[in-house]
């Protein structure tokens, strides 16, 4: 069997070992003049882990504490030795030349093939509605088995709980330092188009923001009709940013 790219080899690797009941991944190869001539895809249990030897007698700071706080998870890695090799022909198409089939561990039952990494991504929509789910105060994994009861199963949502929480750190780690500029760059636009919002902010002498406050048309109207009784409520408070929140009821 000859494939045009070692990225099409291996996504025929990946389906076989998804209907195998394992997964795979890429490994060694070997490279002359800057072309790979061979490539080895071995199963996804091949190898061992690495072990990284934590001081727990003497305590440390800064950096080398995170070492010894580190999660200690035990390793999936069972040194499989299946795997196939390709090999570069002279057409500059590769074919597979060895193969081994040979696994030291069970494999997924077919009724889990949903749990493997390979077949778990969310879609576009899926991410987008995780977004809007995100915006009403919906946590992802609340949000994972509402989209569970909708499609009818675990099997029939494509990703698991995890992976939707996943998604979620990740939009905050790209969001990263600047969500105060998008908090206020929202609610200025909304000053903008709206007539009846209000939204007012104000930073200390390093830039920083020390005060923000909005209010919409509908909270106008209730301070207007029930404004002889206003409850001010600074309990809510936040140690990242040294801000308290007070909601005008």
């Amino acid at each position: 069997m000859h494939f045009q790219s070692i990225d099409s080899a291996f996504n025929f690797y990946k389906k076989y070992a998804k209907l195998s009941g394992f997964e795979a991944r890429k490994h060694t190869q070997s490279s002359k003049n800057g072309v790979v001539i061979r490539k080895y895809f071995v199963c996804a249990k091949e190898g061992s882990a690495t072990s990284c030897a934590v001081d727990t007698v003497n305590d440390s700071v800064g950096a080398d504490k995170k070492l010894n706080d580190r999660r200690r998870r035990p390793s999936k890695r069972t040194g499989c030795k299946a795997h196939i090799r390709l090999s570069l022909t002279p057409k500059n198409t590769y074919r597979i030349s060895h193969v081994f089939e040979e696994h030291n561990h069970s494999f997924v039952d077919e009724e889990d093939y949903h749990l493997l990494a390979s077949s778990r991504k969310l879609t576009f929509t899926e991410e987008q509605l995780l977004s809007d789910f995100s915006e009403m105060n919906i946590g992802p994994v609340r949000a994972f088995n509402l989209m569970r009861k909708i499609r009818g199963g675990f099997d029939k949502v494509g990703v698991t709980s995890t992976d939707c929480k996943n998604f979620k750190r990740d939009i905050n780690l790209f969001i990263g330092e600047f969500d105060v500029d998008m908090a206020v760059q929202r609610l200025m636009k909304k000053k903008l188009y709206l007539p009846n919002f209000s939204c007012e902010f104000y930073c200390d002498e390093k830039g920083a923001l020390a005060g923000l406050f909005w209010a919409d048309e509908e909270m106008k109207l209730n301070y207007e009709v029930f404004g002889d009784v206003m409850s001010f409520d600074a309990t809510f408070r936040t140690n990242r940013y040294d801000l308290v929140f007070v909601p005008f009821t």
